[in-house]
């Protein structure tokens, strides 16, 4: 299966988390993201899918590359991350919406304490974030 997932970012380095309100990782902690739909291009899938999880409306940019997650019935997820930029035109803070039961910004050294996606830390590491 193929989804794709955002790093948004604010000036003092916080990124922008949802809480996954489904299977699989429920109640984990996630960059905001999903399936790509039939037709979809990943940036477009990417831009959909931060506006339907926290109602910003963001600018796609470079790919941060491809990584495996185990999904819930044996099936594995190839995940394409994107940086994304909120616009101008966006609503200045997020608010959890589709499959998302909560959103937020987290500086890295707050992911200590909280349920994630597997190997989230890691990878924001070596996308430089700090």
């Amino acid at each position: 299966m193929r989804g794709v997932g955002a790093l948004v970012t604010r000036d003092d380095g916080a990124v922008l988390l949802v809480r996954r309100a489904q299977p699989p990782y429920q109640d984990h902690w996630s960059l905001p993201g999903g399936q790509i739909q039939l037709g979809e291009s990943p940036q477009v899938a990417c831009a959909r899918e931060v506006k339907e999880e926290t109602g910003l409306v963001v600018e796609i940019g470079e790919s941060l590359g491809v990584i495996k997650l185990a999904g819930g019935n044996g099936d594995t997820w190839d995940i394409e991350d994107f940086r994304a930029v909120i616009t101008n035109s966006s609503p200045t803070e997020p608010v959890a919406g589709d499959d998302a039961s909560e959103v937020g910004w987290f500086l890295l050294s707050e992911l200590d304490g909280l349920s994630t996606t597997p190997m989230l830390a890691e990878y924001l590491n070596r996308w430089g974030v700090s």
